[in-house]
């Protein structure tokens, strides 16, 4: 089964930004321009592998009609009406900067106003009715494509395709393209019998008959019907001993012939005895066996027959697009002197197709000389540098920019280094199975630079301008030079092969790849800036192999995921990922020495977690990073701190600084306004630097700012310093230190937690006491118990919260404890507010009013009780469980579940790690991976997540395996994940989101908690390239023996697929089909539709997902299931989003959003 690939026109609303001057994380849809400004719509086209009938590529002249419906009533124009926003506006494709140009300047209406987008090519100049669009077939589709006429096949094809109420935007839209025809393909097989070389010398010819030539289309769903003309016999087009014709989808009457044809003088004509439907989009296939006896008759038969989706491969479009001039060229180094002695206008060909072997000379020849070049079939040369055979030399069309087109030879090892730098080529570009080395410069120091910019570093395809589609690196490959891809314009998923060992400096720099970034684990050397520049997002891990991350690696790359670190980083240099937005805790390994100048500027951490062994922390190491909170100890080993290192961390409370630390620079903790509080170990008060800096100049005379000291922008008067005894009175003296308003001794004793709350009940809470000598509780509110008011040395005691009654208002204190003998105190704050919930008390949302009624329990954790007063949790509960009716089936069949809430407690709020302890409810915490541990977010005791939701709500233990609960978590460092038990009770653990549609909120929960957790469905994005392992098909078959996971196959015979009633089904044909990919790889497993919310949490659930939700929701609820049931009911309609997409607009990604389903051992559930 063939993979099924998509042709996709963009809609860019906004000329393209250099990826270099900023980075921005909402990486599917931005804020529009200003209400004032006009919106421009302007086209892009990129171009893998299907749709148009001969596309390789768009050409010069070609036309596309493009339909513009807003919105009006909820309802989008009616494309035959009148004063239509935009009706039948022709665009036409510039080859130089490959964009789509309308005849007319085509605009959104506003900013808010949502439209429909359709499309159809090729263009026709005056429509009547675009419900009634007339077209018509060729009856000669063998006549051959020349530089100004399209041949027949090509013109017989339409396609058409459409976006369902697309808001308006300044990122770029999606719109796939279609085949409104069918397609039909007849393969003469040579049998036995004939004698060496009788089948080729033989005539053959083949008709496809009783074709209905022409028909309508309706522009507004993309149906099409057949016309009453008189059927025509077709004469298809050869290639490769296949013959293919495009046809109009019609149904030809049984016994009537399908198909004649004649091998030498003996015929044959193919037809069925029942009738047959062409289906628009689909190729059928004809396989017929000719064979000779020995009388010599000769014998067709029908050996196979198939109805598949239409694919043209790459080849096969390219060749019968372009009508080439085709060169063999017996001995390398001779193409020059062929063609002149042929008499050959070399300078005018266009599309050349070379055969025999060629080398630097002919390559040479080719780049200088002819200088009209566009396409180049190199597929069955032997390429030769010096005597290495399979190689593409050096600079073979190095700055060869009217070279948009090259088919590779089928046998290449090696791509030479510049090879096509700052060539032409367009859209995609695939690497072909066999390359194992992208450029051969791999020593930095003799990498070729653009002037002195090492941003401008060339390549073998750098700065190839007109690459804006995706990128496909073969298997094989395992080097890729510096500067290999810098500064192309590729987006999409970067899919890296698992063999990869080496990428160069700049090597995908300044490109717009998007979604998740996987390294291979045989990765080696990463060079400087080799992933800058780019918009990916998720998480990243660093493969175990890097010891080194050099300075801009990934600067300014976007990400929105943990950074993981292996065992082995011994240094991360300079800017290394300034201006990403990596979030969750930074767990930086304990072989890391030195940290680089800026390395973690600008990004979205929230804790950072020092080895021991740190010795160096570079200048602005960690400015900006806001969003780490709390006590901030500085290393151990670290004795200088740097100018700006710390600067703008503006939600840290406190700082301490061990007894070595002796300079603090300028600015270090500028900004960081939030201190209260000062620990300084060193009995001599640590050297403080000033910064001075240049604002601008007047008459040359430079204008300085104010004096930046280590604390500016800090109100030194209301923080405490704390220093040993013995230092008070050098500190109270010393510059800068003696500017704090407080001054007080540290002598280690204290208390934790240092904060306990509760709601209305009552609450109890361990506190941990620690110090040496006896200590005291000097202060007690009359409302808290303790179990022990004295004692001695570390302790624990119990603190015991008395019941506030509901409308008595908030209250809260403090439990003081002095240190007998130092006077030394130590506080825990106690807050209790007043709530109209008890702690535990379950709440419910709504109640079935249809079947039995199936359980929906909702339960927080991280919430402490200022969250959970404050409507927070409630807030986000009550906005989840509308996400979760908010895509169908669900929606549909709402009034079948109950929905609870128990209010659990917290007493703080962030998630567990590895190296972070967090007081929470359950627990929760993510994994880094490290160690023996698995790596993601997870519950550290499920059953007693299960064990709760019977204690607390009306969920039973009986029933858990067909009811749901959902965790709310209190962060959106993590994303989400589900647990479930093999009996199948489920938990699904879903955090906030801040990022874009459709990672939001709203898409994680469907993806976790209506899809896998519920549903049982399988994950079909795609994280990375190659076949599926067989640990992963063990897994999906388990899964699928128990009816889990019907979403996925093994197979891609459309018989055996689960979705097989579907395919051909006209209520779901339409979008039901078999595409390869799924469950993290591209290939070895199939999904049913080309995306749905378990690939990238879009509100959209394929029609067979759809399905076996709906069987569990009526076989729960006791009602049960039938197809009847189901098909009654059933739509496709999407979920409501802050933006309306395509069902083929989002590729990928997601991955750190969504951690691997995990399935835990539970006896009573």
């Amino acid at each position: 089964m063939k993979i099924i690939r998509l042709l996709y026109i963009a809609a860019v609303m906004i000329p393209a930004i250099t990826v270099m001057t900023g980075c921005s994380d909402e990486d599917f849809v931005t804020p529009v321009n200003r209400a004032d400004e006009r919106i421009p719509v302007t086209l892009s086209a990129a171009y893998p592998s299907v749709s148009r009938a001969s596309d390789a590529g768009f050409e010069n002249g070609d036309m596309m009609g493009v339909y513009l419906l807003d919105y009006e009533n909820d309802a989008p124009q009616d494309i035959s009406g009148d004063n239509m926003h935009g009706s039948n506006i022709r665009f036409g494709f510039d080859g130089t900067d490959n964009s789509w140009r309308g005849a007319t300047d085509l605009y959104w209406k506003d900013a808010k106003t949502p439209a429909d987008v359709i499309a159809y090519y090729p263009f026709v100049t005056e429509i009547v009715d675009p419900k009634v669009m007339p077209h018509s077939i060729s009856r000669r589709q063998d006549s051959a494509s020349t530089e100004t006429v399209k041949g027949g096949y090509e013109t017989s094809d339409l396609l058409w395709g459409k976006i369902t109420r697309q808001m308006p935007t300044s990122e770029r839209i999606d719109l796939t393209l279609n085949h409104l025809m069918s397609g039909v393909r007849i393969t003469l097989k040579e049998g036995d019998g004939f004698a060496t070389g009788e089948w080729n010398s033989l005539a053959k010819n083949v008709l496809v008959a009783n074709i209905v030539p022409s028909g309508t289309v309706n522009l507004t769903d993309g149906t099409v019907t057949a016309g009453s003309d008189d059927p025509i016999s077709i004469t298809p087009m050869e290639y490769n001993g296949d013959y293919r014709a495009v046809v109009f989808p019609q149904t030809i009457e049984a016994g009537k012939e399908l198909v004649t044809l004649s091998v030498g003088s003996e015929g044959y004509a193919l037809s069925r005895q029942q009738p047959t439907t062409y289906e628009s989009g689909k190729m059928h296939t004809f396989t017929v066996t000719v064979d000779r006896r020995d009388n010599g008759d000769i014998v067709f038969t029908l050996t196979d027959e198939a109805i598949i989706p239409w694919i043209d491969e790459a080849e096969f479009r390219d060749g019968i697009m372009r009508s080439y001039t085709i060169i063999d060229v017996p001995e390398k180094g001779s193409l020059e002197k062929i063609v002149t002695e042929a008499g050959l206008a070399y300078k005018e060909i266009q599309n050349l197709k070379l055969t025999g072997e060629i080398n630097e000379a002919d390559y040479t020849f080719m780049r200088e000389k002819m200088t009209s070049l566009k396409s180049l079939n190199i597929k069955d040369v032997v390429t030769f540098d010096g005597e290495r055979e399979n190689v593409i030399p050096e600079k073979a069309m190095y700055e060869k920019e009217a070279l948009i087109r090259i088919i590779f030879p089928e046998n290449l090892r090696i791509i030479g280094s510049h090879a096509f730098h700052r060539c032409g080529l367009m859209g995609d570009l695939i690497i072909p199975e066999g390359v194992e080395k992208i450029g051969e410069t791999f020593d930095e120091a003799s990498s070729f630079f653009v002037g002195n910019n090492s941003n401008g570093s060339m390549g073998a395809f750098s700065y190839c301008n007109n690459l804006l589609g995706r990128l496909a690196l073969p298997t094989t490959l395992t080097h890729i030079e510096h500067g290999a891809f810098n500064f192309d314009k590729f987006s999409g998923l970067l899919q890296l092969p698992d063999n990869l060992q080496f990428v160069g400096a700049c090597a995908f720099n300044g490109n717009s790849f998007t979604d998740e970034l996987h390294l291979p684990g045989n990765l080696q050397y990463i060079g400087h800036r080799a992933f800058a520049g780019n918009k990916f997002t998720g998480s990243i891990e660093i493969p175990q192999g890097i010891q080194v991350i050099r300075k801009e690696t990934f600067a300014y790359s976007g990400f929105s995921g943990t950074l993981i670190l292996p065992e082995g980083v011994r240094e991360i240099q300079a800017d290394a990922f300034r201006g990403c937005k990596i979030r969750g805790e930074l767990l930086l390994p304990s072989t890391v020495l030195t940290l680089g100048n800026y390395a973690f500027s600008g990004t979205a951490i929230s804790r950072i977690v020092f080895p021991e062994g740190i010795t160096s922390i570079g200048k602005g190491c960690f400015m900006g990073c806001k969003n780490v909170t709390g006590k901030f100890v500085i290393p151990q080993n670290v004795n200088r701190i740097n100018e700006y290192t710390f600067a703008d961390m503006s939600r840290i409370s406190a700082i301490e600084f061990h007894e070595n630390v002796n300079y603090i620079g300028g600015a270090a903790f500028a900004g960081a306004y939030n201190i209260t509080d000062i620990v300084s170990k060193n009995p001599t008060p640590p050297l403080t630097g000033i910064i001075r800096e240049v604002d601008g100049y007047v008459e040359d005379m430079p204008i300085f700012s104010d004096e930046k000291t280590p604390f500016y922008d800090v109100l030194l008067a209301n923080v405490t310093l704390k220093v040993a005894p013995e230092a008070r009175d050098a500190y109270s003296r010393a510059q800068i230190w003696k500017e704090i308003g407080r001054h007080a001794t540290y002598d280690g004793f204290g208390c934790r937690p240092e904060k306990v709350c509760a709601l209305n009940g009552t609450h109890d809470e361990t506190v941990i006491i620690d110090g040496n000598g006896e200590w005291e509780v000097t202060h007690l509110p009359s409302w808290c118990k303790v179990s022990k008011s004295t004692g001695s040395g570390k302790s624990e005691i119990m603190l015991s919260i008395e019941a506030l009654s509901k409308g008595a208002g908030d209250r809260s204190d403090y439990v003081e404890f002095t240190l007998k003998g130092s006077g030394a105190t130590a506080r825990c704050e106690v807050t209790q507010r007043d709530y109209k919930y008890a702690e535990d008390e379950c709440v419910t949302l709504q109640r079935a009013t249809s079947g039995n009624g199936i359980d929906v329990l909702f339960i927080g954790d991280c919430f402490d009780a200022d969250a959970i007063a404050d409507g927070q949790y409630l807030g986000m509960v009550e906005e989840q469980m509308e996400y979760f009716f908010g895509v169908e089936p669900y929606s549909t069949y709402r009034d079948y579940f109950n929905v609870y809430a128990c209010i659990s407690l917290s007493q703080e709020t962030g998630v567990n790690t590895t190296s972070t302890a967090s007081n929470t409810r359950f627990m929760t915490r993510y994994d880094n991976g490290t160690g023996c541990s698995v790596k993601g977010l997870a519950c550290d005791d499920a059953e007693s997540v299960f064990d709760y939701a019977v204690t607390h709500s009306p969920l039973t233990r009986e029933k858990m395996p067909q009811s749901l609960i959902i965790m709310a978590l209190n962060s959106e460092e993590y994303g989400s994940v589900t647990t479930l038990t093999k009996a199948g009770s489920a938990i699904a653990i879903v955090g906030r989101s801040s990022d874009p549609y459709p990672m939001d909120s709203r898409g994680i929960l469907q993806h976790e908690a209506c899809g896998h957790a519920f549903g049982k469905l399988a994950e079909e994005r795609i994280t990375s390239s190659g076949y599926i392992k067989n640990q992963e098909k063990d897994e999906i078959w388990y899964k699928q023996s128990g009816g889990w996971y019907q979403n996925l196959s093994l197979t891609g015979n459309p018989a055996e697929v689960a979705w097989s009633d579907m395919i051909f089904d006209p209520r779901y044909s339409d979008k039901v089909d078999i595409y390869e990919g799924g469950y993290g790889v591209t290939r070895g497993v199939f999904r049913a539709e080309i995306n749905s919310c378990m690939n990238y949490g879009i509100p959209y659930f394929s029609a067979p997902a759809r399905r076996d939700i709906v069987k569990r929701i009526l076989d729960y609820s006791g009602e049960g299931f039938t197809q009847e049931k189901f098909l009654a009911k059933d739509t496709d309609s999407w979920g409501a989003t802050g933006s309306s997409r395509a069902i083929g607009d989002v590729r990928g990604g997601g991955a750190s959003y969504h951690h691997p389903v995990r399935i835990v051992k539970s006896k009573k559930y």
